[in-house]
């Protein structure tokens, strides 16, 4: 629960000076000029997991997380996202597509929608993925305009593969300022209404299991198990 006092926000019990704390670096994204290249890179030889197709682009795991890497077409990728109001936050060699950070509760993300708005910073989204994902998140440009995002609760990928069906997303464009549902909740009225978990997507790798990793075969001599630290280069530091 997050409550404000004169000077601070109460975030679980503790004053902090946002009313939100963030966890862990969550998921970044590239977008790759060569994007062909970039994929058998980062899929093929790092082995990331394909969870499933981003637009213009790819979503990809190392775990249990929807994805923790995104990587998408530059050129597509930016025709789409700077359109319109947003053309005035191109920058051409950006090639950082999104960075994020999760925070502890679907509460820290509703006060998080009003702690930037009360400070004046422009929202680029909020409320909750009808995308890849589900997870409740709020979008904010960084000075240098790369793409900042909160989160929190984004979908697991379990042992069969599937990600989560597009009727079974419930996005939103509206933060949470009510209490919600919990996804358990959600997916009990989805499959009453004969929507199977079965119709999410599900990758199938045609790269060779030959290497013994601690006793599994994976495609690769290795795997990857966390994402981060990353470093940023900024011109406005």
């Amino acid at each position: 629960m997050t409550t404000k006092t004169a000077t601070k926000y109460n975030v679980g019990g503790v004053a902090l000076d946002r009313p939100f704390k963030i966890r862990r670096l969550g998921h970044f994204g590239f977008n790759a000029s060569d994007f062909e290249g970039s994929r058998h890179f980062y899929f093929d030889l790092l082995g990331f997991f394909v969870t499933e197709p981003a637009g213009a682009g790819l979503f990809g795991r190392h775990a249990g997380d929807h994805h923790s890497f995104a990587l998408f077409d530059k050129k597509k990728f930016n025709e789409r996202q700077y359109a319109g109001d947003n053309a005035k936050h191109f920058r051409p060699q950006n090639d950082i597509n999104q960075i994020t950070w999760q925070v502890q509760s679907v509460s820290e993300m509703a006060e998080a929608s009003k702690y930037f708005r009360g400070l004046g910073v422009e929202i680029m989204r909020e409320g909750r993925a009808g995308g890849g994902g589900s997870q409740f998140h709020l979008y904010v440009w960084a000075p240098d305009e790369q793409i900042f995002e909160l989160y929190y609760g984004i979908e697991q990928i379990n042992w069969n593969g599937y990600a989560r069906p597009a009727p079974m997303r419930h996005g939103t464009p509206n933060p949470p300022n009510q209490p919600q549902l919990p996804d358990y909740e959600l997916v009990r009225a989805d499959i009453e209404k004969g929507i199977s978990v079965l119709d999410g997507c599900r990758h199938v790798s045609k790269m060779p299991l030959k290497y013994d990793v601690d006793g599994v075969l994976l495609p690769q001599p290795f795997k990857i198990t966390r994402v981060g630290p990353v470093n940023l280069f900024v011109d406005d530091y």
